[in-house]
């Protein structure tokens, strides 16, 4: 892909933080994921990426205090949503606070079945994100009047708080709080959460140790750190016994999966928004607008997305027959316009440093197709 058309791309995109947000997010976080669990391939004292996040798995190496997926969240995010709970977060059919009180941490635990591949992890990943909302625990402290002494949630309580009498003070900080259970388990409370959390900023610190603002200067240096990490990943693997690998080969495979899902997502997006314009600015500049119906497009089919592209030599031979400009020089001058900005470059070098990330995951140059009609 010629430079001129690489600008383009990113023009009127630019403007659209560069940092990963909503489903982007959800699915950059699956390739952060898939990092971490594969540096349990490492020694515990070489584990480098979210290392001190400290969980209730037990890694696929042994490690004792490694993260399920709602733990590892909690720990990356800049928790932006304020005031709710993020323990109580449901990521597929389980949060952190029930995991820990019931040991049941559903799909989060199913995810690191043998027969799951990597295809299917990065999908359940990606919508236990997009589907998270809030499961409170139900508590009490102590139990309504109206509810018989002889109940499960009288005999919890009295059970937690064996020096209460008749009479005293109860709440906090004078008594302590039970889980409401019945036949069906533990009661939980829902309700929705707006923005989703786990979609947005990251702490950066708590990945790597590095301090780092919101520009896209900072995102970009942090992506192109992964590929430290596959380097460091792949050596290991390529040392590891046969049964080791077996073990881990699925997870390994999961981090280029999620990877081409996120180029892809990043891809359509900028020729949506090249081709038609940013939504809801109508006075965006698209090829669209100024080529009209002399706009020629391809629908480009990845194995996540598809999108149009626009075909760049036969448009502007279009537009010069329809009489639209004078020359080919002047259509393809219009055509290369949007690529003036330097944000513009600040963005498309977000998925080019991805693109990169990817192919080195296996020691190849990188898989993605870079070349335009």
């Amino acid at each position: 892909m010629n430079r001129s058309l690489l600008l383009l791309l990113a023009a009127t995109f630019w403007a659209m933080v560069t940092t990963a947000f909503g489903i982007r997010g959800s699915a950059e976080r699956a390739v952060y994921y898939a990092i971490y669990i594969a540096e349990e391939i490492l020694p515990e004292g070489d584990m480098k990426f979210a290392a001190s996040c400290k969980g209730s798995r037990k890694g696929l190496g042994g490690q004792a205090g490694r993260c399920y997926l709602s733990e590892f969240l909690a720990w990356i995010d800049r928790k932006d949503v304020k005031k709710i709970n993020y323990d109580a977060v449901m990521i597929g059919s389980s949060t952190t606070e029930i995991g820990k009180l019931k040991g049941d941490w559903g799909i989060m635990a199913g995810m690191f079945r043998d027969d799951i591949g990597a295809e299917k992890r990065v999908e359940i990943i990606v919508d236990c994100i997009e589907g998270s909302e809030l499961r409170e625990v139900k508590k009490v402290n102590p139990p309504s009047e109206n509810v018989p002494r002889s109940s499960r949630q009288w005999v919890d309580w009295l059970a937690a708080n064996p020096d209460w009498k008749e009479g005293m003070k109860t709440g906090e900080p004078y008594t302590k709080a039970v889980v409401v259970q019945d036949k069906g388990g533990v009661k939980v409370i829902p309700s929705a959460i707006k923005p989703k959390p786990f979609r947005g900023n990251l702490n950066y610190e708590h990945i790597d140790g590095i301090a780092r603002d919101d520009s896209p200067a900072k995102y970009q240096e942090f992506v192109k750190t992964l590929s430290y990490y596959q380097r460091r990943l792949n050596t290991a693997f390529e040392a590891s016994t046969d049964d080791t690998k077996e073990k881990f080969k699925t997870w390994f495979t999961t981090m280029t999966v999620a990877t081409d899902r996120v180029i892809e997502m990043r891809k359509g997006d900028h020729f949506k928004n090249v081709l038609h314009g940013r939504p809801k600015d109508a006075r965006s500049p698209s090829l669209r607008k100024i080529f009209g119906t002399d706009l020629q497009t391809d629908v480009i089919k990845g194995s996540w997305e598809s999108w149009e592209a626009p075909k760049r030599q036969a448009t502007t031979e279009a537009a010069v027959k329809s009489g639209r400009f004078k020359t080919l020089a002047e259509a393809e001058e219009a055509f290369d316009k949007l690529a003036s900005s330097p944000k513009s470059i600040e963005h498309i070098n977000v998925f080019t440093n991805w693109s990169d990330t990817r192919g080195r995951y296996q020691g190849t140059a990188a898989a993605s197709v870079r070349r335009c009609p």
